[in-house]
């Protein structure tokens, strides 16, 4: 609601008859420019304001911004032509400089409202005539020198009564067709109007509206649809040189703009075709001729594969008798802050450490395998929580983990996590589950035993306790290290 307060200001300041915008009314009243511009509406069609027959339109530099205007002038008094002072601004000068606008002051009239809405749909009519491409809202409305708001609803108006065709992008989920938006998804540039469905694909084809590779993908089909066949998709992404991805995007929004864009999948390829542009007879015919060239596809694919692992197998062959299968065994070491020792144990980058590192260099192809492992000893046997521990250590290490966009952690492909330790069978199942591989603690008894060497874990631990030995220094001797 507006206040009888603000009406009554904004009608004592028109009263010495000087033409004012609602800018210079809200400026010199201190309230909001809608405000203003709601109140000298509504004064005028009580008939106590005239207005501009035509609204201005200009833009001027105010507080370091550049300023667009587009409104009305108002005045008190007598129907008839005034003279509106106002500043804009001069681009080539660069600065705002005085100009004049003269204008007719009519009063409210229904019959003057109609009659200007009349000339407005000619003159609308007679911009699309004379234009060989379709325009946007604010495109008409810069031609015509009116408000932008205005030519969006007298375009609405105009495609309701059939007088223009209107055309935006399909939305599936919607199941309508919506709007367009601006490349950089910062505007909304709205609908596409034009006098024919011809008219409007022309304005489309406009690089702020369609993305020039989706562009190119459209002319494409229309060439190959032209000739009288199907556009090969698969090809034609290699071509453009986009993912795979990104294609399909674009292929997504060219049909949510060309509603008669057809896709067809055969195989592994795809092709495209407009419906308007081929036959049933011929879409029968262009259908038997893929389907028939991608079964020789596939027929070549399988050959080739076949081929393949020919070839494989004689390169192998030739590397094992030429001697050059084999690998390099490198164990990490690291030296330890002030004694310079060097240890087995390594300290990783999440300030974990792992008990050893195992590096194999594949020759001749060059491709390493990391084998971690971690000595773990549990009175009752190890547990599952045990095996998750070791795996979180090195998927949130540098060395053998990454993380992945969505912030989970995983461990590399080329690490292979051993675990040694004693389990029961079942915890034994979970581990191994988990893609980690355990080396239960008897193996390495059975190991030395058949070395001769009698040197079973938890005897020795027992002989150590009781007669207070160095536990290292028996096993060193049993081992003569």
């Amino acid at each position: 609601m507006l206040s009888m307060g603000v009406v009554d200001r904004v009608l004592d300041l028109m009263s010495d008859g000087v033409p004012r915008s609602n800018v210079d009314v809200a400026k010199v009243l201190g309230i909001d420019r809608s405000v203003a511009c709601k109140v000298l509406r509504r004064l005028w069609i009580k008939g106590l304001l005239l207005r501009s027959s035509v609204p201005l339109t200009f833009s001027f530099v105010s507080g370091g911004k550049r300023v667009r205007f587009t409104g009305y002038i108002y005045v008190r008094g007598e129907p008839g032509v005034y003279e509106y002072s106002y500043l804009r601004w001069d681009q080539f000068r660069r600065v705002n400089v005085e100009a004049k606008f003269r204008f007719e002051a009519v009063p409210y009239s229904r019959e003057y409202l109609k009659s200007y809405d009349r000339g407005l749909v000619e003159r609308v009519l007679n911009f699309f005539r004379e234009r060989e491409i379709g325009a946007t809202a604010r495109e008409v409305a810069l031609a015509l020198n009116i408000p932008v708001k205005n030519a969006s609803k007298l375009l609405g108006r105009m495609w309701r009564r059939g007088l223009l065709i209107r055309k935006g992008k399909w939305n599936e989920k919607l199941g309508r067709e919506v709007p367009f938006g601006s490349l950089d998804r910062k505007t909304m540039l709205g609908w596409i109007y034009g006098l024919s469905e011809e008219q409007c694909d022309r304005r489309i084809r406009f690089g702020d509206v369609l993305d020039p590779m989706v562009q190119t993908i459209v002319n494409e089909v229309r060439k190959h649809n032209n000739d009288g066949r199907f556009c090969p998709l698969t090809s034609l992404r290699e071509q453009l040189n986009v993912s795979e991805s990104s294609f399909r995007r674009m292929i997504d929004l060219a049909r949510s703009i060309y509603r008669n864009l057809r896709i067809i999948d055969i195989g592994d390829y795809s092709f495209a075709y407009f419906e308007d542009l081929m036959s049933k007879d011929k879409i029968e015919e262009q259908l038997r001729f893929w389907r028939r060239w991608v079964e020789e596809q596939h027929k070549k694919v399988r050959n080739i594969g076949r081929l393949w692992e020919v070839y494989g197998h004689h390169v192998f062959d030739f590397a094992e008798r030429a001697g050059d299968f084999g690998f390099e065994m490198v164990w990490w070491k690291q030296q330890r802050r002030g004694t310079g020792e060097w240890k087995y144990n390594i300290t990783l980058s999440n300030r974990r450490e792992v008990d050893r590192v195992l590096q194999l260099n594949f020759k001749p192809f060059d491709f390493t395998i990391y084998l971690v492992f971690e000595f773990k000893y549990r009175r009752g046997g190890l547990k599952l929580q045990d095996a998750i521990d070791f795996l979180d250590k090195l998927r949130t290490s540098r060395e053998f983990g990454y993380k992945s966009i969505d912030g989970t952690y995983h461990l590399k492909e080329n690490v292979i996590p051993v675990l040694i330790g004693y389990a029961k069978r079942e915890e034994a199942a979970k581990i191994r589950k988990l893609g980690i591989i355990l080396i239960e603690g008897w193996k390495l008894h059975d190991y030395l035993a058949k070395k001769n060497i009698k040197a079973r874990f938890d005897k020795l631990i027992n002989i150590a306790f009781k007669r207070g030995l160095d536990f290292q220094e028996m096993l060193k001797t049993l081992l003569s290290e």
